[in-house]
């Protein structure tokens, strides 16, 4: 299962590739729509670190509890990905049934 799952990666790799190269998207007719999302950035604080500050602010009387968690944040980035989305083939409604 391993070396499926390697495959895949290295094939979601180029595809990723080639997607960026393309502007952000490809249609691929009858198969996909794939487009690359954009880098975000995450932000957490951490929580027994702010604890820790609220109970400081409040022993010194410190009023500016706004500015002094800022101070606790933490950011992440998390990578750009590919997102491949199936088509799915339309039925023509004028057609009727198959015989």
């Amino acid at each position: 299962m391993a070396p499926l799952q390697a495959e895949r990666e290295y094939v979601r790799s180029q595809l990723l590739s080639l997607v960026q190269q393309a502007g952000g998207k490809i249609h691929v007719p009858g198969y996909a729509h794939m487009e690359v999302s954009k880098v975000s950035v995450t932000v957490t604080y951490d929580h027994k670190e702010v604890e820790r500050f609220i109970l400081h602010l409040v022993d010194v009387g410190e009023l500016h509890l706004a500015d002094a968690l800022r101070g606790c944040k933490r950011e992440s980035h998390r990578p750009a990905i590919l997102r491949v989305l199936r088509e799915i083939p339309k039925e023509d409604d004028d057609a009727g049934p198959e015989v």
